[in-house]
């Protein structure tokens, strides 16, 4: 499995100054794991392992170390599998299945009284479910415990998003629904033209839609703040740092946009079309498709930062490893061909694009990654007490990024 890895600076315009380092540049291969069999679903990871669900109805459980198997179970799956705190689940008509992440021995089953329609998620412990009908179905992901269910009447379009106290669904029918992560009781509900995709929370609701528009919606009550249109349906959940929110769409641009008044800072056109939403990682944002090629642009200016090239078209997003430390990688790839890649961070310093002076810079330690993003808003796992008052509020938390008071904001036209 041969693996290309290219850095070059854009024609035409050069940026001012040099980029800022990335552990993402330059990498090296680590190791690449023939599957025998092409891939049915995304991957599932943890922090130990990947979980590949295979054409041949095999679930492949592999080293992150080493890419090694560990071992495989004979199972057919209908949606892709969720892993976490020593479990892998896995979704197959209306039942769900928890096996030890360790050795694939099955610790529990959960029966529905309708088939499940849409990804599982996993976050902190907590395990959502869609099934037909709309209904909502919230368990503890470690022993299958059912917590509560709600039916909202429609069925999601995406995976649901967590953050804090609450739970974030997009529906098919238009609405983004936010409940209370315990209870599953309705806080408000927000009608977006189109059909709303993946949603990231932090200090407001980032969510596309097919309509064309991206959307910042307030967390107290779904209100529209701002909205950008592009020339084509927004795909997969945007991607954030302290300053932009970055989103793809199918008119192949790559946009950055800034948090709170929703002003352009830069776009990018792309070579193809993207298979899902950006990856942020440090001072680099990662796109992907359905073909071989991984571009990586930097986030203050949109300008190419380089690329992977592997030797298949890939079949699914990469996973980035935010907190990666040798000899782990740092990206994982899957192809179509069956090839699962691991790419760690190569010695030395980072590449300089061509046609730059050169500058002794060296490895620096991570910058904020959008799953540190997400920790802002630590979900609590299921059963524990809430957090004692000495815990940061969470309007304390949207203080740090301070909106002005919106003035006569209302919902952008059907």
């Amino acid at each position: 499995m041969l693996l290309g890895v290219a850095t070059a600076a854009p024609s035409g315009a050069q940026p001012t100054r040099p980029f800022a380092p990335s552990y993402l540049l330059p990498v090296d291969l680590a190791w690449t794991t023939a599957l025998g069999a092409s891939p049915l679903h995304d991957p599932a990871f943890d922090r130990e392992r990947a979980f590949v669900a295979l054409r041949d109805d095999n679930l492949v459980a592999l080293d992150l170390v080493t890419g090694e198997r560990i071992w495989s179970t004979e199972q057919r799956l209908d949606h892709p599998p969720v892993a976490g705190d020593g479990v892998v689940v896995t979704a197959s008509g209306n039942s769900l299945a928890g096996l030890r992440a360790a050795d694939g021995l099955p610790l529990w089953n959960a029966e529905f009284d309708s088939t499940i329609v849409a990804p599982p998620l996993w976050n902190t412990g907590w395990l959502v479910v869609s099934t037909e009908g709309g209904r909502i179905v919230v368990l503890r992901g470690f022993d299958g415990r059912e917590l509560w269910r709600r039916t909202l009447n429609s069925a999601p379009a995406v995976r649901p998003s967590i953050a804090g106290d609450r739970l974030y669904v997009s529906l098919g029918d238009g609405r983004v629904v936010a409940l209370a992560l315990g209870s599953g009781t309705l806080i408000w509900e927000r009608d977006i033209p189109g059909e709303p995709q993946g949603i990231l929370p932090l200090d407001a609701l980032y969510v596309g839609s097919t309509d064309n528009f991206l959307y910042r919606l307030a967390l107290d009550d779904g209100a529209f703040e701002w909205a950008w249109r592009t020339g084509g349906d927004i795909v997969g959940t945007p991607a954030a740092d302290a300053a932009r929110v970055y989103f793809n769409s199918r008119d192949n641009v790559l946009r950055a946009l800034d948090r709170r008044n929703g002003a352009r800072r830069w776009r990018r056109p792309l070579a193809g079309r993207p298979a899902g939403g950006p990856i942020r990682i440090d001072s680099v944002v990662l796109v992907a498709g359905i073909s071989p090629t991984v571009a990586l642009f930097d986030t203050e200016t949109g300008f190419p930062r380089g690329q992977y090239v592997a030797s298949s078209e890939l079949a699914a997003m990469p996973h980035v490893i935010a907190d990666a430390r040798p000899p782990q990688p740092h990206i994982i790839l899957m192809t179509g061909s069956g090839d699962l890649i691991g790419l760690m961070a190569a010695a030395g310093p980072p590449q300089l694009p061509l046609g730059l002076p050169f500058e002794p810079f060296l490895p620096q330690p991570a910058l904020l990654s959008l799953s540190e993003l997400v920790d802002w808003f630590p979900a609590r796992r299921p059963g524990e007490p809430p957090p004692p008052p000495s815990i940061l509020p969470l309007t304390g938390i949207v203080d740090w990024f301070p909106l002005q008071e919106p003035s006569a904001l209302q919902a952008p036209p059907r």
